[in-house]
């Protein structure tokens, strides 16, 4: 049947042409044998079937002709009619007949029973090609037309008078259709019922706001930007927002989202209309605004089940885009919560006993936006709340110089912030592999920090700080090379001396002494200066494990030791530990097994933790968690990782972020990173992407790095958002 068919012909006309044809046809009856009922069997056959032919042709089963169950019922309605003629009628005309009808009835059964599997391979082409000839040939029009032409055909030889009027009145019946007959009718009635271009009829309605339904015909989509009325059951009407539609073996079926803002004029209870043009309702863009509170918003997905306080899962709508690090929108009382994607996956959803795909993107809640600060919120939206991408907002944070911005939260204008100077006793870990940006993001927080007048130490074995930041015009705090090495060979000495290094032993302390006194005067002059100073320690030189760990203890016990004397400037110090697996070892990854290294390592942890208590703060780098002191990392408060591929690392940051994005932390795009603790301002972990900088990825030995493309007109730093549309897997990795 043809699209204007379908969308043309009113339910009365169906009944009017019933009606008027079942008198037509009883006057032909009467007029021709003189009974309302033929007594003569082969005579009751004909108009046995000429009845079935107009109820279930034109009223009940034509508008689902291309169901394959409407195509069975039909095929096994028409071959109970045939049965009883086998003994009468010719074997070879019969036996095609009823071989046609087995024919549609193994199509129509062989697609509901394949409808819940794959659609590839072998199992995919026998579905495409019952449903074709169930479809096609199952039609009741073509179904029972063959059986009433077959009967004509069996009793011709007994030129039976009603033959040839009843072959008449079947070809009149079956021109009506493709002449537009009925839907010419239609029109002829004026009514003040609401009318228009019929879609679909509701199958069914999924609290609170989602609509299912059963279009019309394959080609009943509505395109463009029009929204659709929804004649609800309870005899009011919305209009609704074509979210996405699905082509299966059991017709077409599409969902649609319900608003609450109300259609004038009156339908018919139950079926889904495109309003003409004189009476055009709200564009879909227009609906999605009023949905959201703010204009430009655009929908992207529905909430799913499975979702927590802390974690959303979000249906993904075909012509939607998701990326890592994407923040999505639910509107509620207390304003917009935010999310942000961590993860997608595809999936499959059952819907009207059929399977079809899907995508998910699990996005964990960053909050809601307070003064620049993302809060949390115990909120909990409901099974198909409508989830938005809302426009770039413009967010004045104003002029706070003790606080740190670490970078933009992608596809937002937002700003993350936090105040580093005044928590930065709490310790920070940054963690990530080489070439991931923590180096440089240090350089920003220790440049910070000395605009702040916090004085700044930073224990280097890479050779990066001095040249970095000469422009701070550091002081030079490192033993001299000669001491360096000096000490290496009698380290060296007490543990190969004779009778355990005894001698050896008590060079070895003298010598560590004057060290130490050394090393106690070079701080002491460091911090007599001015606040905010620039201090370097570099042990790039040596190569003796050992060495390191009893020259960085010597000078974290020396600066313990001034700041409890309160002769440090009565100002805050951050240390910063580059390399921290190499200064501030796990003691079983180490590689030394002694008891006197054991106990340098112990007791550098424990100098490190009670620095707090004096205003001396750590700023740890590192690229695997595995081996760097646990004792250190579980007490830095504030932790932000780059992209981490060790499990053990990963396996260490589920307690951190959680598991939705510790798994994701593998493929997080060069400069983006992921954000938690006490002086962040989210109170959940956060996504940011730390602002490209030119002139940092021309310098010698940074990491390579294309620069992106910005997005909504603000500076990104990844490449421009991987997309998910439901026709392609995800590009881009999340976080």
């Amino acid at each position: 049947m043809s699209k204007s068919v379908e969308n043309g012909t009113r339910p009365w006309v169906r009944v009017l042409i019933l009606s008027v044809a079942m008198v037509i046809l009883g006057i032909v009856v009467v007029r021709t044998t003189g009974q309302i009922i033929p007594n003569d069997p082969s005579e009751a056959v004909l108009v046995q079937n000429s009845i079935l032919l107009l109820v279930l042709g034109s009223v009940i089963l034509e508008k689902h002709f291309t169901a394959p169950g409407d195509a069975l019922v039909n095929a096994f309605t028409a071959l109970i009619t045939i049965i009883p003629l086998f003994p009468s009628v010719s074997r070879g005309p019969w036996i095609a007949v009823a071989t046609y009808l087995v024919l549609v009835m193994v199509a129509g059964i062989v697609c509901l029973s394949l409808q819940s599997a794959g659609h590839g391979g072998r199992v995919g082409k026998a579905m495409a090609v019952a449903y074709l000839v169930a479809s096609k040939l199952g039609r009741a029009q073509v179904v029972f037309s063959v059986v009433f032409l077959a009967a004509i055909f069996f009793f011709a030889s007994e030129r039976s008078a009603l033959a040839l009027p009843l072959l008449v009145f079947w070809g009149l019946y079956l021109a009506i259709w493709p002449l537009g007959i009925p839907q010419f009718i239609s029109r002829l009635k004026k009514s003040s019922a609401w009318r228009g271009v019929l879609v679909g009829n509701l199958d069914r309605i999924d609290s609170p706001n989602i609509a299912r339904v059963a279009l019309a015909t394959s080609e009943s989509w509505p395109g463009g930007d029009a929204s659709v009325a929804i004649h609800l059951h309870d005899g009011s009407a919305r209009w609704g927002i074509p979210l996405f539609r699905e082509n299966r073996s059991d017709g077409s079926w599409a969902t649609f989202l319900i608003s609450p803002q109300i259609v004038p004029g009156s339908g018919r209870a139950g079926t889904v209309v495109l309003p003409p043009s004189a009476e055009a309702g709200p564009t879909c863009s227009e609906l999605v605004a009023g949905l959201a509170g703010v204009v430009g918003a655009s929908l992207v997905g529905i909430v799913r089940e499975g979702s927590n306080l802390s974690r959303l899962r979000v249906e993904i709508l075909p012509d939607s885009q998701v990326s890592s690090g994407q923040v999505f929108v639910v509107p509620s009382s207390e304003g917009p919560v935010h999310y942000q994607v961590a993860e997608a996956e595809t999936a499959e959803e059952s819907f009207g006993g059929l399977n079809y795909g899907a995508h998910i993107a699990s996005a964990t809640q960053i909050g809601l936006l307070k003064n620049g600060r993302f809060e949390r919120f115990n909120y909990l939206p409901m099974m198909n709340e409508l989830v938005f991408e809302w426009p770039t907002p413009v967010v004045e944070l104003g002029n706070d110089d003790r606080r740190f911005t670490l970078g933009v939260v992608p596809g937002t204008g937002v700003s993350l912030r936090g105040d580093f100077v005044q928590n930065l006793e709490s310790h920070t870990a940054i963690l990530g592999t080489t070439g991931s940006g923590k180096t440089e993001f240090a350089f920003d927080l220790i440049r910070h920090a000395l605009q702040n007048r916090v004085n700044v130490i930073c224990i280097d074995l890479t050779s990066q700080y001095a040249p970095r930041l000469s422009d701070l015009d550091p002081v030079q705090l490192s033993i001299s090379a000669a001491q360096a090495a000096d000490l290496g060979k009698r380290l060296f000495e007490a543990e190969t001396g004779a009778y355990g290094g005894g001698a050896e032993k008590k060079v070895l302390d003298q010598f560590a002494k004057d060290i130490r006194a050394d090393i106690r005067k070079a701080l002491e002059d460091f911090f007599a200066g001015s606040a905010g100073s620039l201090g370097l320690i570099e042990l790039n030189e040596i190569s003796n494990t050992k060495a390191t760990l009893w020259i960085t203890e010597m000078y974290l016990s020396t600066l313990l030791e001034l700041a409890r004397e309160g002769k440090t400037g009565n100002n805050k110090t951050v240390v910063v530990v580059e390399e921290a697996h190499t200064v501030m070892p796990e003691a079983s990854f180490s590689g030394l097994g002694d008891f006197d290294s054991k106990g340098t390592i112990a007791k550098i942890t424990q100098i490190a933790l009670q620095g707090r208590k004096y205003g001396v703060g750590l700023l740890v780098l590192a690229q695997r968690t595995a081996t760097v002191s646990k004792s250190v990392l579980t007490q830095c408060n504030t932790i932000v990782s780059f992209s981490c591929v060790d499990d053990t690392s990963i396996n260490f940051l589920r307690n951190v972020y959680g598991s939705t994005i510790a798994e994701g932390l593998p493929q997080l795009p060069r400069l983006r990173a992921i954000a938690h603790g006490l002086w962040i301002d989210a109170e959940q972990p956060i996504a940011f992407d730390v602002p490209y900088d030119k002139n940092k990825a021309d310098r010698k030995g940074w990491a390579l790095q294309t620069q992106p493309q910005p997005q909504n007109g603000t500076a990104s730093t990844t490449a421009a958002p991987i997309a998910l549309p439901v026709s392609a897997p995800m590009e881009d990795a999340p976080f």
